[in-house]
C-alpha cells in the first residue's frame, strides 16, 4: 500500500516504484486499513517496469519498515560519512520517518536494486519532520527534499506544515529551508490543521507549484474536512503563496495527491495534479475515484475535474504517486481494491496522455 509514502523514479521507459508491503487482515470493515503496516514483518518493496509501466517485474524487498513498538530492525541507523553524488543517474534516495519526528535517509547507487542505510544525518527540525520521498536534485552534492513538519502543539492548535529540507554536501548535513505550505492562523476554532504530503513540480527556472493533502479538525465535534491545496513560488522556492483549493475531500478521508509537469506541443508546460476522492466517510463502502485537474498558465486557472478511474472499491485506497515518461505520458501508481474490503490491496497503475486533453475555454465551470 501507499506508493506516496515510498517513492517513484524513472529513466525513460524504466520506472521504479516503492510501496509498503504488510500482511492482510480480513474483517476490518470500511473504516480501517486492511494492510497491517505497523507490524515487524512490514517492508518497503519495489517493482520495476522496463516498458513505461505496461508490465512490471523485479519485485523485491528494499528494506524493513520501522515499527515503533519494536524499534529499528537490522541494520540500525548509522551516520553517512561519504557524500552522495546526486547527479549520478543511478543514484536515488528514500526518506523514512519514525513517527517521533525523526527522518532517516536510504541511498541506492544501482537504481534501487540494493540500498544502504538508514542514515541518521537529518536533525530533528522544529517539533519534528516526517519525510516522504519527494525531492529535487539541484546539483552534484545538493538536493532539496520536501517534508511535513509539526510546527505547533498547544491547547489551542496542533499544526502540520510543509518545508524544504536541504543538503549541499551530498547528504552529510541538512538545513531547514523555506516553509512551502500556507494555512490560516493557528487556533481559529480548529484544533488540528495540516498541509502535508507535499508534491512539488518545477515549471521553469523560477516557478514551482506544490500540491498538498490539506485539512482541519474542529475541537469540540472532531469534525474533519479535507481539501487539496496548492501553493506557488515564483522565486525558485525562496517564498511561497497560496494559489487555489482544488476541491474538497469531505469527511475523514483526505488523501495525498501527486503533481507533475508535462510539455505541450506549443512549447508551454502543463501542470497536472492527480486527486484521489474517497467516499465521504470511512464507514461507507462506496466507490473511490481517481481524478485529475491541470493548468496551462502556471496555476492561474485550472481545468474541470477529469475522471481517470472510478471502479475502485471503498475508502481503503489511494496514496497516488506519478512520473512522466519521455513521450509525455503520465504514469500514476496507487493502491486499490476492486471487489470488497476483505480483498487484499493491489498496486495499480494508470497511464494517461495528459498533454492531449483540450484546454477548456476561460470561464468554464471548475476554473479558478
Amino acid at each position: 500500500m501507499a506508493p506516496n509514502n515510498g517513492g517513484i523514479w524513472s529513466w525513460g521507459e524504466e520506472i521504479l516504484v516503492m510501496y509498503i508491503n504488510g500482511p492482510h487482515k480480513n474483517g476490518t470493515g470500511c473504516g480501517s486499513h486492511s494492510t497491517q503496516e505497523g507490524v515487524p514483518s512490514a517492508t518497503y518493496d519495489t517493482s520495476r517496469s522496463l516498458d513505461g509501466g505496461l508490465t512490471w517485474g523485479e519485485h523485491r524487498v528494499a528494506f524493513k519498515r520501522y515499527v515503533a513498538s519494536t524499534g529499528w530492525p537490522e541494520p540500525k541507523p548509522v551516520r553517512l560519512t561519504k557524500p552522495l553524488d546526486f547527479r549520478n543517474r543511478n543514484t536515488i534516495v528514500h526518506f523514512q520517518r519514525d513517527d517521533t519526528g525523526l527522518t532517516y535517509l536510504y541511498a541506492s547507487t544501482d537504481r534501487g536494486r540494493t540500498w544502504r542505510g538508514p542514515y541518521d544525518n537529518i536533525p530533528r527540525f522544529l517539533n519534528g519532520v516526517d519525510g516522504r520521498t519527494m525531492y529535487e536534485v539541484t546539483g552534484p552534492r545538493s538536493l532539496t527534499a520536501h517534508m511535513q513538519a509539526a510546527t505547533a502543539n498547544t491547547d489551542a492548535c496542533a499544526r502540520y506544515d510543509s518545508y524544504a529540507v536541504q543538503t549541499a554536501d551530498g547528504g552529510l548535513t541538512w538545513t531547514l529551508g523555506p516553509k512551502i505550505s500556507v494555512l490560516p492562523e493557528c487556533g481559529t476554532g480548529w484544533k488540528v490543521e495540516w498541509a502535508t504530503h507535499p508534491s512539488v513540480a518545477r515549471v521553469d527556472a523560477n516557478t514551482l507549484i506544490t500540491s498538498f493533502r490539506s485539512g482541519h479538525q474542529q475541537e469540540q465535534t472532531r469534525t474533519r474536512t479535507g481539501w487539496f491545496g496548492v501553493t506557488r513560488s515564483t522565486d525558485n522556492g525562496k517564498t511561497w503563496a497560496h494559489l487555489i483549493q482544488l476541491g474538497e475531500s469531505p469527511g475523514n478521508n483526505s488523501c495525498p495527491n501527486s503533481t507533475v509537469v508535462v510539455p505541450l506541443s506549443n512549447g508551454r508546460k502543463r501542470v497536472v495534479t492527480r486527486i484521489w476522492l474517497r467516499p465521504p466517510d470511512k464507514q461507507y463502502c462506496e466507490k473511490s475515484k481517481l481524478l485529475a485537474r491541470f493548468s496551462d498558465d502556471h496555476g492561474d486557472t485550472w481545468s474541470d475535474t477529469i475522471t481517470l478511474r472510478e471502479d475502485v472499491f471503498g475508502w481503503d485506497t489511494g496514496y497516488p504517486i506519478a512520473t512522466m515518461r519521455d513521450d509525455g505520458k503520465v504514469v500514476v501508481i496507487y493502491w486499490l481494491k476492486t471487489v470488497n474490503q476483505d480483498e487484499p490491496n493491489q498496486i495499480g497503475a494508470t497511464i494517461w496522455e495528459a498533454a492531449r486533453v483540450v484546454t477548456p475555454a476561460p470561464g468554464s465551470p471548475g476554473r479558478k
